[in-house]
């Protein structure tokens, strides 16, 4: 059985953000990706997506940012519950109102059913070791339940530095060696690859996951 750990369903104003605009070059012309479309993505194209390259389940992911939420919890719920044997919700949070970021986390997994928890230091321009996501490490701790981020070098047009598994990572996972940390990265990150492959090894609670596309 294969299992895709990072996917998302892209709504239409996920699809359109100006971020993505360095992978709508990288695609031009070839099908599927979602990333030129103006209107919302039947949740079937991404199934068959799915059928086409052997995949079983899909963890799917909200996006949530300093903007606003680009694919929100509760929809992903809703692709959920479509398709609850192929799909399993992985939640996101405002990290700048902590408080709200737990109380978020706790209705992700208490409600919803989610599986899992990932916030983007890079869609956030903060280090993974910044006091607004310790919160969330906490809880993800408190709830047995992996935290999942992006290591190594960005797709979309965001810096790369704090995609860094060494210092940002080691740091979190000396912090909170309770903590399961899912860092993963695209094909051209694998410079980093090493430096978070060490990390597992080390016994830190750090797994990586290696991405096709970069989102």
């Amino acid at each position: 059985m294969i299992i895709d750990a990072w996917a998302q369903h892209p709504t239409a104003r996920f699809s359109q953000d100006r971020i993505f605009d360095s992978l709508r070059r990288w695609t031009r012309g070839a099908s599927g990706g979602g990333l030129d479309r103006s209107l919302e993505m039947p949740l079937a194209e991404t199934l068959n997506s799915m059928d086409e390259a052997g995949v079983s389940i899909s963890l799917i992911s909200a996006w949530v940012g300093p903007k606003g939420a680009m694919i929100s919890n509760d929809e992903v719920a809703g692709f959920v519950s479509q398709a609850p044997d192929r799909l399993v919700g992985v939640g996101s949070v405002d990290i700048s109102r902590p408080l709200d970021a737990v109380r978020e986390i706790r209705r992700c997994v208490r409600q919803l059913g989610f599986k899992a928890i990932r916030v983007l230091p890079w869609l956030w321009e903060i280090p993974p070791t910044h006091a607004r996501f310790y919160p969330v490490y906490a809880e993800c701790c408190e709830l047995g339940i992996p935290f999942c981020t992006q290591v190594g070098h960005t797709g979309p047009l965001m810096p790369s530095e704090f995609g860094r598994p060494i210092p940002y990572i080691d740091q979190v996972a000396i912090d909170f060696p309770e903590l399961v940390v899912v860092g993963g990265h695209k094909r051209p990150g694998f410079a980093r690859f090493g430096s978070c492959h060490e990390l597992a090894l080390a016994g830190k609670g750090v797994d990586t996951a290696i991405m096709e596309q970069p989102l």
